[in-house]
């Protein structure tokens, strides 16, 4: 059946790989971040990529298996710009209102700052069979849970803030 609907085996992983990024961007447009002063925004778009991550550890091996390759099908999927430029236009949108307001720096790109919320989300969920081993730290435990999500803040909220 893999043949008749998707042509060939990378026809599915293509699939698979295009449904698993507009999820994730479902997930964010669905924020609504529009409506929050930026500083809450920020704060709602970290919290919510966080929760996301650990909730779809799927999504984040599907990404390290297509880093593993050289990101070879990524570029073969013809809405992958689309898709993704709704969280950089998103991110653009929440840094240019917080600038204006005076309350985040100017000299930082959206996709920097995408970049510091997902390096955070995925090594938590990626990492955390050998960081458990290494450092005897569960990175699922509950309580060291919140706390990394508060760190995440924190560091988002201390990168952005205008000097």
């Amino acid at each position: 059946m893999i043949y008749y609907y998707f042509e060939h085996k990378e026809g599915l992983y293509l699939a698979v790989l295009e449904r698993a990024y507009r999820d994730i961007r479902h997930s964010e447009l669905a924020l609504d971040l529009h409506a929050l002063d930026p500083a809450e925004a920020i704060r709602q778009l970290a919290c919510a990529s966080f929760d996301y991550h650990e909730a779809h550890p799927a999504f984040t091996r599907l990404v390290a298996l297509e880093n593993i390759q050289e990101g070879k099908f990524i570029t073969k999927m013809a809405m992958i710009e689309d898709v993704n430029h709704s969280a950089i236009q998103e991110l653009a949108d929440i840094l240019a209102r917080g600038q204006a307001q005076r309350l985040f720096r100017d000299d930082l790109a959206p996709v920097d700052v995408h970049m510091v919320i997902s390096a955070f989300c995925a090594f938590r969920v990626d990492h955390r069979y050998t960081f458990s081993k290494l450092f005897g730290r569960d990175l699922m435990d509950a309580q060291l849970r919140l706390h990394h999500k508060e760190l995440l803040v924190d560091t988002l909220m201390r990168l952005l803030k205008r000097s």
